[in-house]
This record gives structure tokens, sequence and C-alpha cells, in this order.
């Protein structure tokens, strides 16, 4: 009778933890059930497997390269970073180093900030030999770790030492190992007598911040040493904000920042595989830059103004330094720098179309460019009719007539005065201003414009007729001694006149050359003066 074999097959992928698939046989199929439960007893039974990692996962970080003197502590001859958590490593040493001349060999794993700069975590400690081909187990927590050796100070020139990380020398916390392919190399060390002890670099000198944008600082140093690793930029509480492990920079980017935002306490430092040093200085605090706004929009309109906002802006907007800049292309009028997001146009033509932009400026006085242009309209003129009045019936009289009927009005007015006297009133009458029709006392208080009707514009026309350059009409209606109440074009184009006459008074303190019609302060302060007010 035959035998009959069988076995199985572990089927797994190498990164990815799961049950693995067992393929069992018979080379002579004769026991069929005994093999079923063959195969599920295995799967009971086999513990999962653990997975591995190749070379290629592994990272051996770059570090400068230099000879060391016998005595030299501290050495750092790893930077490897690994694919998981570590539970424990084992070293081998690939150079010419006799472990003899190792008095110490420290793990540790990267601190809070990334790399060899001196917040690093021991994990482990070996004092006794042998340093190398022994399982050095920590409570790792990173996936970052150094190490570093100490070389007595009685060995030879010319060794070398070198680690390195054999076939499955890793594992991990999760039961993998590693590398599973290749062995993987550390840095070398060249120990030789006479060359310099390995030393901190020396501060970099403070030069100043630079906004780039709204997101980004530059701040530029001098580099003064020449065995720097690398640089980094700390705030006031310490914490790393831009970092480089490049060697002779002159500035570091802080990015991420938030626009219009005022940065300070900043300091540089140096750092190579010795330790760091801080810059004497910090830098002066600077503001990030501020958006530039994208447009002006129309708020609000009237006849003869707009108010006009900004949008796209920032709502930190600091008085007297930043803030937003209007201006009236078509005028070339302006706000100036204010901290409100508005602003309104004045002294405008009704139903024209003007040309507005912004820009702004950070907390330092630094400005963006402007905005794009926006067309933006006044309300247009809506034309009111005059007011018909009936024209009086003119009737012709002789020179004889006239002078008759001016005789009897005045032996009537005689009589009316006697009459006053008998009863000792005033013979006086009515007082008036300075100019005939305006009552004594009045001033022009309130602002005037087409479309309205009311006592003071027929105190306004009275005013505008006592000068022939500005009188309202020559005949008819609005006309000397035909004043109405009514506020139409006769008398915005006569008021018109009038401050462009007076353009010195009335003009000049908006910068305009053209009257607008409208009688506004100015204008009104020029026809109180005429009153003698």
């Amino acid at each position: 009778m035959s035998p009959t074999y069988w076995g199985f097959f572990l089927i797994r992928d190498r990164k990815t933890p799961g049950f693995p698939g067992v393929f069992c046989y018979n080379r002579i199929m004769r026991q069929t059930v005994f093999s079923i439960i063959t195969f599920f007893v295995i799967l009971l039974l086999f513990p999962l497997a653990a997975f591995g990692f190749l070379a290629e996962d592994f990272k051996v970080n770059n570090q400068p390269i230099y000879d060391v003197p016998p005595g030299t502590s501290q050495v750092l001859i790893l930077d490897l970073t690994l694919p998981e958590v570590p539970s424990s490593i084992t070293l081998r040493n690939a150079g010419v180093l006799i472990q003899s001349y190792i008095s110490k060999l420290v793990v540790y794993e990267d601190g809070s900030s990334a790399g060899w700069d001196g917040d690093e975590r021991e994990v482990a400690i070996i004092t006794i030999y042998p340093f190398f081909e022994k399982v050095i187990s920590g409570s790792f927590s990173k996936q970052r770790i150094f190490v570093t050796a100490d070389i007595s100070s009685s060995m030879a020139s010319g060794s070398t030492v070198k680690p390195k990380i054999a076939i499955n020398s890793v594992e991990f916390t999760s039961g993998n190992k590693g590398p599973t392919d290749l062995d993987l190399l550390g840095l070398e060390r060249k120990i030789v007598v006479g060359a310099n002890v390995p030393t901190i670099p020396l501060p970099p000198f403070v030069k100043n911040g630079e906004a780039i944008s709204t997101s980004t600082i530059r701040w530029h140093f001098l580099d003064l040493t020449n065995n720097e690793f690398g640089f980094r930029i700390l705030d006031s509480s310490l914490k790393t904000v831009a970092e480089s492990q490049t060697a002779n920079l002159s500035y570091l980017d802080e990015t991420g920042l938030e626009g219009n935002t005022k940065y300070s306490g900043r300091r540089v430092y140096a750092f190579n595989d010795r330790g760091a040093t801080k810059a004497q200085e910090i830098f002066s605090e600077i503001y990030t830059l501020v958006a530039v706004p994208t447009l002006v929009e129309k708020a609000e309109a009237t006849k003869t103004s707009v108010k006009v906002k900004a949008v796209g802006v920032p709502t930190n907007l600091v008085p007297n330094s930043t803030g937003l800049y209007f201006e009236n292309y078509t005028t070339g009028t302006n706000s100036g720098w204010i901290k409100e997001n508005s602003w309104t146009s004045l002294y405008l033509v009704a139903g024209t179309e003007y040309t507005f932009r912004v820009k702004a400026r950070n907390g330092d006085g630094k400005e963006t460019a402007f905005s794009e242009l926006a067309e933006l309209m006044t309300v247009a003129e809506v034309s009111v009719e005059e007011p018909v009045v009936e024209e009086s019936v003119i009737v012709e009289i002789t020179v004889s007539e006239l002078r008759a009927q001016i005789n009897a009005l005045m032996a009537q007015l005689a009589t009316l005065q006697a009459q006053l006297s008998d009863m000792g009133g005033s013979t006086g009458t009515e007082a008036t201003g300075t100019i005939t029709g305006v009552p004594v006392g009045f001033t022009f208080e309130n602002t005037l414009k087409q479309g309205m009707s009311d006592n003071e514009v027929m105190y306004l026309q009275i005013v505008l007729n006592s000068d022939s350059n500005t009188q309202v009409a020559a005949s008819g209606v609005g006309s000397l001694s035909n004043e109405t109440t009514y506020f139409g074009s006769l008398t915005n184009a006569a008021v018109v006149k009038f401050q462009e006459k007076y353009a010195a008074d009335v003009l000049a303190t908006y910068g305009l050359t053209s009257g607008t019609g409208l009688v506004g302060s100015t204008t009104r302060d020029k026809l109180n003066e005429i009153l003698g007010k």
C-alpha cells in the first residue's frame, strides 16, 4: 500500500496583513476527508504570518561626511527613517574599526522638530561590549531614529565605523521585519589623528524679514559658518515655523500665514550633528501683504454722487497704517487712505458714467496695485416741465394817462399816511434787506436743487436777478419782479453762472471749475455774504 503524501503552501502579500491562503494537496488522493480536516486544523493552529519590508522601504538620510579625531564623543553614524515604528534593531559594523575602541553606542528617536537638531529622545544606550551584533530594544514611538558612537582616545588612526543593517535586522511593533532583500549602510566616519574636533556652527546674523505674499514671509540672514547641516526659524514660543536641512542658505520662507497680519519674535538657528546655535537678535516684526482688492462696486448713487465699496478685501484693516484708497479716475478725486470700506464721490453730473478703482496697503504701509477699473453711473436727470403761468394782458395807455394815475396814487398815499399819523402809528415802509424783496434778517440755510418749490427759491431768484450776469431770465417767468418759488432749469442755469462767477469762493474748495447747479454750503455762504450776513 503506497503512502499518502500531503503538504501546504503559505501564499501572502509581502506587506499587506491578512490570513494566509493555504493550498493542500495529496500526491495520491486516497483520504479526501482526512485531507479536508487537516486543512482546517492547519488554518486554526497556524499563526498569522509576519510581513516584511524591502530595503526600498527604508530611507538612510543624507548627512555631511567628515573625519573625526580619536576621543570624539557622540559621533553621528546613522540617520534612518523606517517604514513603521520599530521595536528593536541589530547593527553590524561594515567599517574596520574594532569594537573595543567604542566606549558607548546610543540610539535616539526624532524629537518634535524633524532632524538631528538637539530635541531627540534617548531610547537605548549600550556601554558594554559587544556594541554590534546585538539586539537593541527600546520603547520607540517614532519612525526616524539616530545612532551615535563615542570613539576611544587610544585607537589608531585610519579606522572607520560604518553601521550596517543586515537582512531582517529590524523588528517592528506590528511583527514585521526588514529589510527582507538587501543590507543597508549608514554614514561612514573615519577616525584620523589630527582631524578637527567637530563643533556646533556659529550663529547666523539676522538681517530682515520680507513680505512675499499674503501667506509668506521671507526671513533673510547671513550664514557665518561652514559646518552647518541646515537652518531653522523658531517663533517666540520656540516652535519651529520654517526649516531646511541645506547648508549655505541666506533665507528661509515661512508659509501658511494669514494676510495683513503682524508676525514677530522670530529667530534663526544654525544646526549640525553637534548641536544648534541661535542668532543674537530676533527679526523685526513684519506684516504679511494684504490682498489686492478685486474691484469697486456701487453701493448707492444719486444724481450728483456715487457711494462705492471694495470687493475682496480683508476685515483686519488697521487705522493710520493699513487701509483702502478709493479713486474717481474720471475726476481725479480720491478718498485718501481710510479704514472704512466705503467712500462717496460728490459733486458729479447726473446721468454721467464715472470710472472708479481702489487699492490697499498692509500694516507696514506696503501698497498693492490698483484693482480693475469699474464704470459706475449717477442717477439720470428727470425732466420736469416748467409751470405754465398765464401772461398778463398788457393795456396800452398814454403818458398823460399814466401820470394822472401816478398822481392819484400819490394823493391816496398821502391821505392814508395822514390817517395813520392821527392813529399814532408808524409812517415807515416795510423793511427789507440789502436787496429789495429779501426780508431783513433772512439767510439761506437749506440746500436747494432743481425740482424744489420753496420761498427760499424765490429769494434765490431775487438775488440772482440783482446781477445781470446771473439773472434767471431777461423777461417773463423768473425775470426781475417775476420771481417764483419753483426751482426749474432756468434757475439751475443761473446758479451755475453764479458759482462760476464766484468760483474761488464756491468751487475751489472741491477742486471744481464748473458749476453744478446745487446750492450747497459754499454757495449759500456766498449768497449770505451778498445779503450782508
